[in-house]
């Protein structure tokens, strides 16, 4: 699926790992005024020959159904992306959960799935990736994993009940909610990091 013009500049490649909320991602893009193209995670020619065109890109991975372990085959192509600051790399739910395996942590379970569950975050004081007006505020954020990132050793995360909901590290970002989600607050701010870069 090709939004507007994905060879224009400031363009978002979206990995799909066959979730719905996928699209709902490129909506939110597509309101901050960002093309987007999606493609399906076993695409990997095909992401690899979009990231290797000219215009400034951004990469999403996108949420989707199982463990982690089992998108691998992806693995070693993201671990080569992880560290060019040419390109800003983001994981949402799932994504979250494979950028934090690729740079070495662990996943285990829920005891109580958390599917479709809105919670309170406070938005942590990360310059380059939250706006400084947003900095210290507590907004709500909606959550569908039974799976989650254990605390590993980043440049920065922020942890709830031993949890890692959000990580920052080199050129990666993760969230282990939905921001693209109905009952997300404020979903553009999550995308912030993105779009200051793609609009420089």
């Amino acid at each position: 699926l090709r939004l507007q013009g994905f060879n224009m500049p400031g363009a978002v490649l979206i990995i799909d790992f066959e979730d719905s909320f996928t699209y709902n991602i490129a909506e939110v893009l597509q309101r901050c005024k960002l093309n987007s193209e999606i493609i399906h995670w076993t695409d990997r020619s095909q992401i690899l020959a979009r990231l290797k065109t000219k215009t400034k890109k951004a990469l999403i991975l996108g949420p989707g159904p199982g463990h982690p372990q089992e998108y691998q085959n992806l693995f070693p192509l993201i671990r080569n992306l992880i560290g060019n600051q040419q390109l800003p790399i983001m994981g949402l739910c799932l994504g979250h959960q494979i950028l934090g395996t690729i740079l070495g942590g662990k996943i285990a379970c829920l005891k109580k799935p958390l599917h479709g569950v809105t919670k309170a975050i406070k938005i942590p004081n990360w310059p380059t990736v939250f706006p400084s007006t947003m900095v210290g505020q507590s907004t709500k954020v909606q959550f569908y994993n039974s799976l989650y990132l254990k605390p590993l050793k980043l440049e920065q995360t922020y942890q709830q009940f031993n949890r890692v909901i959000m990580f920052k590290h080199l050129n990666t970002l993760g969230v282990q909610f939905h921001p693209e989600s109905i009952a997300t607050i404020l979903p553009k701010i999550y995308f912030y990091s993105i779009l200051s870069y793609l609009k420089k």
